[in-house]
């Protein structure tokens, strides 16, 4: 993850959004102030908790089509956007749950450790990569075929062989992501062919 600066837009899966608002040291000591939608400012470390800076802002609402079309009307008022706002927080926390995403931990022993890619050939620099960093994105394909999971057995046009035959290659690819399991804390979190 590249460097967090005053201004930036994250992303927490715990916290959801906010922007940083100080940063202080580097490297692993390196903290950020962070102030969350809601106003509460909070210390983490970024790759403790697995900030994802956001490329390109994204609206904190997204009009609805109807309101597209009509007059313009006053903004809502703070207790309605509030209520808004934990409509879509509960909501979001619901869908998680029920698709089986969020946030999975890494196995104590893993902590702080790193990935090491050493080059067949002696002449090529290794590639170092923080445990935390690469879980992160082994949980993000595991949650990425869960989702996928869901939209193939859901879908209304595909028949129960396609469903089926789809769902094999799903399989297959919590298959042959087993070898990562040993980086997960809870055993149901890990990857299997009932995943």
């Amino acid at each position: 993850m590249e460097r967090l600066r005053p201004g930036d837009k994250i992303y927490s899966s715990q916290f959801g959004r906010g922007e940083v608002v100080a940063v202080e040291g580097f490297g692993d000591g390196e903290t950020v102030e962070v102030r969350f939608e809601g106003g509460e400012l909070r210390t983490l470390r970024p790759e403790q908790h697995r900030l994802e800076l956001i490329e390109a802002e994204v609206p904190a609402r997204i009009p609805l089509q109807r309101e597209l079309n009509s007059p313009k009307r006053d903004e809502p008022e703070g207790d309605e956007e509030m209520i808004h706002e934990e409509i879509r927080a509960a909501v979001r926390d619901a869908l998680q749950d029920l698709l089986g995403l969020g946030e999975s931990e890494l196995s104590g022993r893993w902590a702080g450790g790193k990935l090491i890619l050493k080059p067949g050939k002696s002449d090529t620099q290794e590639k170092e990569v923080d445990l935390d960093v690469f879980f992160h994105k082994i949980v993000m394909v595991r949650d990425q075929l869960r989702v996928l999971e869901q939209k193939i057995n859901s879908h209304p046009k595909l028949t129960d062989e396609e469903k089926v035959a789809l769902q094999h290659y799903i399989t297959r690819c919590y298959g042959s992501l087993t070898t990562f399991n040993a980086l997960f804390h809870l055993p149901e979190e890990r990857f299997g062919s009932t995943s």
